[in-house]
């Protein structure tokens, strides 16, 4: 069976557990979780708990993010897919981009999305509906790994949707091989205890998630798709409020499944990469 990401059909390492079973290519480090669950769409209650509480760093960044892109666009209209509650499509409206569209699985973040962006030439739909349009620019921010046939999407998109000499702007978070092989290892010492399932779904984001992705996988998934990376950065995730967590037990288990870990890969850090059509 051939790595998605690297496409490579050396021996890759598959991990079970209640909800599916994900798998670890050792080629290029990617997991692919084939999970079975549909995929996780998020609540209403998730966008307000997640996302109102750092919405002023995501629009500090945007704003930032839609500068820097200024010399590559071509063609300023925005296809936003997985556009959550709207806010890269508000400010790239502010940022003189028109007629631009936005989809998404989740009914509640379609709804968010509209009051947010009320007024203006946006078009926010399911992403069920079918887009025939061209796009300058076509970005998944935080939902390339929430996309179930993701060849399938990408090849679709490459072929209908973005312009000629269009820009590709993926944002995930970046993981790494030591990442994964600490969860391997440490969901199999927890065998003893009944807890491997946990902790492999909270390692792998199961069942939330269908791939994560290190570096070399996702550069390797664009160069499949005949895509010519412009730049790439790293930058820190949104810090968020832990004082939640509470209790010896509670603080143990953040420890060894968000402490050690993010250490693991480097921190707590997303990749952008922002990659054009040859």
């Amino acid at each position: 069976m051939s790595c998605i990401f690297c496409g490579y059909s050396c021996r890759r390492i598959s991990i079970s557990t209640d909800i599916g079973e994900s798998f670890f290519c050792r080629q290029c480090g990617g997991v692919e979780n084939l999970s079975n669950k549909q995929a996780y769409i998020y609540t209403n209650s998730y966008f307000i708990s997640n996302y109102d509480t750092i919405i002023e760093q995501q629009r500090v960044f945007l704003k930032k993010l839609l500068s820097d892109l200024d010399p590559f666009v071509k063609y300023k209209r925005l296809l936003d897919v997985g556009c959550g509650t709207g806010l890269l499509l508000m400010e790239a409206y502010i940022h003189g981009y028109h007629d631009s569209v936005g989809v998404d699985i989740s009914s509640d973040a379609i709804q968010i999305a509209k009051k947010t962006l009320a007024g203006t030439d946006v078009t926010i739909q399911l992403s069920t509906n079918p887009i025939l349009d061209q796009f300058g620019v076509v970005a998944f921010m935080d939902s390339i790994a929430h996309i179930e046939n993701l060849d399938k999407k990408i090849s679709s998109i490459l072929s209908e949707n973005l312009s000629k000499d269009g820009l590709l702007i993926i944002k995930t978070p970046r993981f790494s091989k030591l990442y994964f092989y600490y969860g391997m290892l440490l969901g199999w010492l927890l065998k003893i205890v009944g807890k491997s399932s946990y902790v492999s779904n909270t390692i792998f984001y199961l069942p939330a998630r269908y791939y994560l992705f290190t570096m070399v996988a996702l550069d390797a998934f664009l160069a499949r798709h005949g895509l010519s990376k412009e730049f790439i950065f790293v930058k820190p995730e949104y810090l968020r409020d832990k004082s939640q967590i509470v209790g010896l037990k509670n603080r143990i288990a953040y420890y060894l499944l968000r402490i050690i870990p993010d250490f693991l890969r480097g921190g707590n850090k997303s990749m952008i990469i922002v990659a054009r059509k040859i």
